[in-house]
């Protein structure tokens, strides 16, 4: 290569670094480059995550959208650390987990984000027990995997009281 090229190449180098980023994809879909689109997909993928857990069981869902060291913190409970012990301690849900994603942030880096919305979790009944009713809200801290999936890395939710009546 000869001498003037290499200036050349140094010039070029960041344009062509911005245009294999702006092209790389994830799922086959191009990446989102703006906050505003990172934020749009975490919002989505939450809504994924509740659809599937209404769609199937809350169990399976954590399945397909917890990463492998995701992090349970629930109302009263220890942590519950793991994709195994988070998928056992929904197995058994007396109830069903129904959420809202409100709000998205994304991480400059493109692979953390955080949603935040309300839950509602209906118990049900039994002989001894009417069923109830419980409301809160959540934050959830989303990892982008390697192979470009969102995947739940923190979740915490904590009681509130009923939304007010309109």
């Amino acid at each position: 290569m000869n001498r003037r090229a290499v200036p050349a190449l140094r010039r070029l180098a960041p344009c062509l670094l911005r245009a294999a980023s702006a092209c790389a994809t994830t799922s086959g879909r191009v990446a989102p480059t703006s906050a505003a689109a990172l934020e749009a997909e975490l919002l989505q993928v939450d809504r994924d995550f509740a659809a599937a857990a209404a769609a199937t069981d809350m169990a399976a869902a954590v399945g397909r959208f917890f990463a492998s060291d995701g992090v349970e913190f629930a109302t009263g409970e220890p942590p519950v650390v793991g994709i195994e012990a988070v998928r056992r301690s929904f197995a058994d849900l007396p109830g069903v987990l129904r959420w809202q994603p409100r709000t998205a942030t994304a991480g400059a880096s493109g692979d953390l984000g955080v949603t935040t919305g309300d839950f509602q979790f209906e118990q049900r009944g039994d002989a001894t027990h009417p069923p109830k009713v419980g409301h809160g809200k959540y934050v959830t801290v989303w990892r982008r995997g390697a192979d470009g999936l969102w995947k739940v890395k923190i979740d915490v939710g904590n009681a509130s009281p009923p939304p007010a009546a309109p």
